[in-house]
């Protein structure tokens, strides 16, 4: 076995209704509670991929998350977990997955069953600009690009 077999891949992990869904861990530079956000609108992450989450799900947080043009807020709800997984258990999401608009990219594979789905940064922060701009272009003027 390679070097590379051994990696662990930090994830940031939540949970949808017929999903668990992650985030790059790397990717996020702070975790702050909704409450206490004092920053630009936050867009809804899973409301934004497609993803179902009861609204009822508790704590509400802000992720600040860091991309190639700067630094965009999304809110989640309920519980996270930091998880590592072994980045040989990462796989890349079947082609007619790939070929839709998802922003899902791969899925973790553990005992041969799918435990939880990737999201893609940049293809979501993608999605959370085009939603803020068709929503409420003005939302946009504390982002930094």
């Amino acid at each position: 076995m390679s070097a590379d077999e051994f990696r662990q891949v930090q994830l940031l992990a939540f949970e949808g209704e017929f999903v668990r869904w992650a985030l790059p861990s790397d990717a996020v530079l702070s975790v702050v509670e909704e409450r206490d956000w004092r920053g630009v609108n936050a867009a809804d992450a899973a409301e934004v991929a497609g993803i179902a989450v009861s609204t009822d799900l508790v704590p509400v947080r802000v992720l600040l998350l860091a991309h190639s043009r700067g630094e965009l807020p999304v809110k989640v709800r309920g519980p996270l977990e930091l998880v590592a997984i072994p980045a040989a258990d990462l796989l890349p999401l079947p082609l007619e997955f790939s070929r839709s608009r998802s922003l899902a990219t791969q899925v973790a594979v553990q005992g041969g069953k799918p435990t939880l789905v990737v999201l893609d940064v940049r293809r979501l922060v993608e999605a959370v600009t085009h939603h803020l701009m068709s929503s409420a272009p003005a939302a946009l003027s504390g982002v930094s690009r």
